[in-house]
């Protein structure tokens, strides 16, 4: 936790869709720490750190510079519009 910035870095050798779903579960845990004595049934905001989830991939399929997965793309209904 680096000024409000809750990092988490992951090295993969074989590409997965699911990693953004794992890194929800991650981030879920870490937070259930983070919120571990606050008050979060009461009236006031309690303040999160905004999470950056990395993946560094070194495996043999090529996938350019850079690969964007997105969490909603996991939901059934992720991608439609109301």
């Amino acid at each position: 936790l680096i000024r409000d910035i809750l990092s988490l870095y992951e090295h993969q050798s074989t590409m997965n869709p699911n990693l953004p779903v794992r890194g929800l579960l991650y981030f879920a845990d870490m937070f259930r720490g983070i919120l571990h004595g606050k008050h979060i049934y009461g009236t006031k905001l309690v303040s999160l750190p905004t999470p950056v989830y990395i993946v560094f991939y070194n495996g043999d399929q090529e996938i350019g510079e850079e690969k964007w997965l997105k969490l909603s793309d996991a939901f059934i209904h992720g991608n439609e519009q109301s």
